[in-house]
């Protein structure tokens, strides 16, 4: 692995200044980059997907244990120096480019290497992308199984988060209905160069065998959207001003008009979205 030294010599001789709007932060801790590989329970067999490879110090880990590893890379300088530092590796795919399409889709051109058997994403996700990937990868048909993440402290509180926390919204009903969550410690800003401002968590996440049809995930949502954007308003005035629902029609479902957003578990939130579609209220 590189040293925070090593780090701050390779980017000065390239001319290279870590972009905060790209979440460039540099892994520079020994200790975690080898939790982080023995807690991904890797094995030989395995097709690893890593999204941000910075300059290697994760890729060559795993590498070193994984059968293949795609390693996802939008900085055209930085990718460059890690294919240079690994290039005695014949079993890492380097793919420039924004992992996104945009912030509602994935972009597709490194899906196309994925092969037809699930994979395991371990990634130092970049900031500025961790919720939307996150949501998208869990919405998307893709096959992968047990994965981690480290992300900003805020996100990882939110996948976890529980009804009636503030924390509590979009990414959590989502994350708990499409996967198992958990949580795996604490990451300080130490273990990064440059240091961020704010704490980090490395999240597990471990898909649900069966999920909810495309039809059902596009109204969930919506729904979603919809009703976290004003998370403070009831349900019922929510509903019927922007779904056209009745109010008396949730008491089949167990909601109370006067539930806000925050009080209902995910499985109600599925079980809504099943009604609106069964009912013909889609907006």
């Amino acid at each position: 692995m590189l040293t925070q030294k090593e780090i701050k010599r390779i980017l000065k001789k390239n001319q290279i200044f870590p972009k905060k709007g790209l979440g460039q932060n540099f892994l520079i801790d020994g200790q975690l980059l080898n939790f982080i590989i023995q807690t991904s329970e890797i094995s030989e067999e395995d097709f690893v997907v890593e999204v941000g490879t910075g300059l290697g110090s994760l890729t060559e880990l795993l590498a070193q244990r994984a059968k293949t590893v795609l390693t996802i890379e939008k900085d055209e300088k930085v990718l460059g120096i890690a294919k240079d530092r690994l290039s005695n590796y014949t079993n890492i795919l380097f793919w420039e480019g924004d992992v996104l399409h945009s912030k509602n889709a994935l972009a597709k051109g490194w899906m196309d290497l994925l092969p037809k058997e699930p994979v395991r994403f371990v990634s130092n996700l970049p900031y500025s992308i961790s919720t939307p990937f996150i949501v998208l990868l869990l919405m998307s048909p893709m096959l992968w199984k047990k994965s981690l993440f480290l992300v900003q402290y805020e996100i990882g509180e939110k996948i976890i988060a529980q009804p009636n926390s503030p924390s509590y919204g979009r990414l959590s009903v989502i994350s708990q209905l499409m996967s198992k969550p958990k949580w795996i410690r604490k990451v300080p800003p130490q273990v990064f160069y440059p240091q961020p401002k704010v704490d980090s968590a490395l999240i597990q996440l471990e898909r649900t065998p069966s999920s909810p049809s495309p039809r059902i995930l596009k109204i969930l949502d919506s729904l979603l959207r919809s009703l976290f954007g004003k998370r403070r308003k009831q349900i019922g005035k929510i509903l019927e001003k922007e779904w056209g629902i009745p109010k008396d029609q949730l008491s089949s479902l167990s909601i109370s008009p006067r539930n806000r957003p925050e009080d209902l578990a995910p499985s109600q939130f599925l079980e809504l979205s099943r009604f609106i579609k069964e009912s013909g209220f889609e907006s």
